[in-house]
């Protein structure tokens, strides 16, 4: 029997495993595009009482939720940075007086009020740069502001406090608030915690710290009455001044997230090939009003049909997801449903 050419062997063996590696890729693209299947989620929201909350997409889990009333505002934990936020889930707003003495008495009226950015750009602040932020202490210009608390859950203003940052020492915030007639005067400390986003501190009383948010790592997407410009303008909605109101959003984590809008896929065919094909954007109010519109016929918000979102979270996981209903059962409770999948 002739013996088999060496040469000849070679390249069977060659071919064969050339063979393998293909079949098995085949098998693995095969595998990895079978139909995701996504998963229905209802949030049942109560503006006044549970107004904010905090949901995590990976657990499919509710983390946290908190009155919009419970807190006015938020000190940022970032090393390196010195943002203070206003309650933009209850309307709130500021003005600079550009005066320095804190006991000067200011009268109640309506001020050119300022707003924080509705995309939640934290260039674009309301109070903006309270100091001079090139120190590792930044050295505060002592400037007094006027708060405007916002709204009631009856659209009724809440009222209104004074406000000053004397600095930042120690890893805490030091900051004076009062009455505008000065009662109510007291100073509080402000610790930055890393674990979270921000540091949050009620008005209420001598004012005291209230932790809101949940650590920063563990939520993805917040529920919320936020600010925009005002479009499809409906009665639940607050108009809060010319071109901006306020109304039920979804906002994402700031924590290393971005969400893109995808408005070309069916909901079904987001896979995770489609990441490299839409853009992802920082911005807090990706997703913001825009899953739903204001039908004038019906004089009710409609599931944008249209819009759908990617959201990438802080572990680098890509999720689809789709509004599928809202309802407003009550005018302080709405029922989100919406749909979701990990690509």
């Amino acid at each position: 029997m002739a013996q088999p050419n060496l040469e000849n062997v070679k390249k069977l063996i060659v071919i064969s495993l050339l063979s393998s590696l293909f079949l098995g890729s085949c098998f693995i693209e095969e595998q990895g595009m079978d139909p995701i299947v996504p998963e229905n989620i209802e949030i049942v929201s109560d503006f006044e009482n549970e107004g904010q909350l905090y949901f995590d997409i990976g657990t499919r889990e509710m983390v946290k939720t908190s009155s919009i009333y419970a807190w006015d505002l938020a000190f940022d934990c970032r090393p390196g940075h010195f943002n203070i936020l206003l309650n933009s889930a209850k309307g709130m707003a500021v003005f600079n007086t550009r005066q320095t003495e804190f006991t000067k008495l200011f009268e109640e009226r309506d001020y050119n009020w300022e707003f924080d950015h509705p995309r939640g750009d934290l260039e674009k602040t309301a109070i903006g740069e309270w100091g001079d932020f090139s120190f590792n202490n930044p050295q505060s210009y002592s400037e007094v502001y006027i708060l405007h608390l916002g709204y009631d859950s009856d659209r009724r203003p809440l009222g209104y406090k004074k406000f000053k940052v004397h600095g930042f020492a120690g890893g805490k915030y030091i900051v004076q608030m009062a009455d505008l007639n000065n009662d109510k005067n007291f100073t509080r400390f402000i610790d930055k915690n890393r674990s979270f986003n921000f540091s949050y501190l009620s008005l209420q009383d001598t004012g005291y710290v209230v932790e809101i948010e949940p650590p920063k790592e563990t939520w993805d997407i917040v529920i919320t009455p936020a600010p925009d410009s005002i479009y499809n303008l409906s009665p639940y909605d607050l108009e809060l001044s010319k071109g901006l109101a306020l109304s039920e959003s979804i906002l994402s984590n700031r924590f290393r997230h971005s969400v893109a809008l995808d408005t070309l896929n069916r909901f079904e065919n987001i896979t995770y090939f489609d990441i490299d094909r839409v853009s992802f954007s920082p911005q807090i109010n990706t997703i913001g009003n825009n899953w739903k519109v204001w039908n004038e016929n019906t004089y009710t918000y409609e599931i944008s049909r249209s819009n759908r979102f990617i959201i990438k979270d802080n572990e680098d996981s890509y999720y689809g997801i789709e509004f599928l209903s809202f309802e407003k059962p009550s005018i302080n409770g709405s029922i989100f449903r919406f749909r979701l999948k990990h690509l």
